[in-house]
């Protein structure tokens, strides 16, 4: 089970991509947030949520920006991000989309 405490870390990241990556008022950025976030919390039956943890911060926020943005251009200022707000990633794992 993930702790509470990291997934407001998740949700905060994803909030922050929103804000500074895609350019979103932090008001609006904080309520698409907040919708998904019941709806991933509150899954259909026999379905958990921990599965949702394992996608990027990154990819969610492009999702309900509704524009893919390049990764590889946002990069530092992501992992910026994810230091900021104590994301568990291991620092092995966050450049996986950089291998071949």
């Amino acid at each position: 089970m993930i702790p509470v405490k990291e997934k407001n870390g998740y949700w905060a990241v994803v909030r922050e991509c929103l804000i500074k990556f895609h350019g979103l008022p932090r008001q609006v950025a904080r309520e698409k947030c907040k919708e998904l976030r019941i709806k991933i919390e509150s899954p259909s039956c026999g379905s958990s949520s921990e599965i949702f943890y394992h996608n990027e911060p990154f990819d969610i926020a492009n999702h309900l920006a509704g524009h893919e943005l390049d990764y590889l251009e946002f990069l530092t200022p992501y992992e910026q991000l994810l230091d900021a707000h104590h994301w568990g990633l291991e620092e092995g794992n966050r450049h996986d989309r950089l291998s071949p």
